[in-house]
């Protein structure tokens, strides 16, 4: 994962950095932009616009110099699977802003049964797009009940294709591209992690 998107809205073109992205408030209104235009990458996917926590300039996610993965506190999740074993991935997780605009950037590899979660504060549409991640990966969106709302599976390594959620959701997971498939992770599962408020 590249960039996240908080609230689905275009990119504004007046202040970009690299690739013609850069970071937007989330309280923009959806649609809004300050150059009365579409963006690139929103006119390429037949007109939907799309925002991201974007890279701007040499530096991004705190201080850390653009090129470098970042690397978060762990923890275990818990997939519950219907009628299968319960799956256990160790993850890294991803609270603030500056987390969420990095993700997994610039990795190189995944080991299986790893991954990172995306926490938001309250639930929201999140969309996701691959600039700058070299490896496949599956996105998996979680309501705020826990359960899975839907996944996308191998999303292509620099794909600016914008990746989202059906409706609003509480959480993102990010694991190998092609793992959902072959442990039989599906919509309706339930993911336990201390982070997720389950209701």
């Amino acid at each position: 994962m590249a960039a996240l998107a908080l609230d689905i809205a275009t990119v504004p073109t007046d202040r970009a950095g690299p690739g013609g992205v850069v970071p937007i408030s989330s309280d923009q209104p959806n649609g809004s932009q300050s150059d009365g235009g579409q963006s690139k990458e929103g006119q390429a996917n037949g007109g939907l616009p799309f925002s991201g926590l974007a890279l701007s300039g040499a530096w991004a996610g705190g201080g850390k110099p653009l090129g470098q993965p970042q690397r978060l506190a762990t923890s275990e999740l818990t997939i519950e699977r219907k009628g299968g074993k319960p799956t256990v991935f160790k993850v890294e997780v991803a609270r603030t802003p500056e987390e969420h605009e990095i993700g997994m950037m610039f990795r190189k590899s995944i080991e299986p049964d790893t991954g990172m979660l995306f926490l938001f504060p309250e639930p929201r549409q999140a969309s996701f797009w691959m600039y700058n991640t070299y490896i496949p990966l599956d996105l998996i969106f979680i309501k705020k009940d826990g359960r899975i709302e839907s996944i996308a599976p191998n999303a292509k390594p620099h794909s600016l294709q914008p990746r989202q959620s059906r409706g609003a959701v509480v959480a993102v997971l990010e694991i190998a591209g092609g793992q959902s498939e072959e442990l039989g992770i599906a919509e309706g599962d339930r993911v336990l992690h201390p982070g997720l408020k389950q209701r």
